[in-house]
């Protein structure tokens, strides 16, 4: 808005020669260069629309950001609950391993049986731990647009935010 002022005025001066006495003189002009006047208020709506636009730029950034953040939330909540989910049937894997070994000592299942439960277990939890590096990726990303603080609690989020279904206006 600051270039939207008037230009600052000139002064010049001159010594006018002549005969006589009275005859030498000065001349002093002074001016100043005023431009048409819609341009004033041109510029002045020109500076109102770019401060304005760089008011939604900043807006649709800081919108940008909180939908990021908002998706790393819910990618966590969702691994939360895939190891919850995981684990739960790693767990049941492992039980059914005891009963199987029980059996296999007994002659009532084949080890052909107990190493088949054996490739699930690993393969359970290899699962557990690529899903584990996918949740530790994510907590780090969202630390990062958090400015690298520490993200707490990331591991207990187990729920979805319930946001407001607003109306259309």
């Amino acid at each position: 808005k600051s270039s939207n002022n008037l230009p600052d005025p000139e002064v010049d001066g001159a010594y006018l020669f002549g005969k006589g006495p009275l005859a030498d003189k000065w001349e002093i002009g002074v001016s100043q260069q005023i431009e048409w006047p819609g341009v004033y208020s041109a510029r002045s709506s020109a500076a109102d629309a770019f401060i304005s636009a760089l008011q939604h730029g900043y807006s649709a950034e800081q919108l940008e950001v909180l939908a990021q953040a908002r998706s790393l939330c819910i990618d966590i909540v969702g691994y939360n609950q895939l190891l919850r989910f995981n684990q739960s049937v790693l767990d049941n894997l492992n039980r059914l391993f005891l009963t199987y070994n029980k059996a296999l000592e007994h002659g009532e299942v084949s080890i052909i049986d107990v190493n088949k439960l054996k490739i699930e277990r690993l393969l359970m939890q290899q699962k557990i731990d690529e899903t584990t590096s996918l949740r530790t990726a994510a907590v780090a990303q969202l630390q990062g647009i958090n400015g690298g603080l520490e993200i707490s609690g990331a591991e207990t989020l187990s729920a979805y935010a319930t946001l407001p279904l607003l109306s259309l206006e």
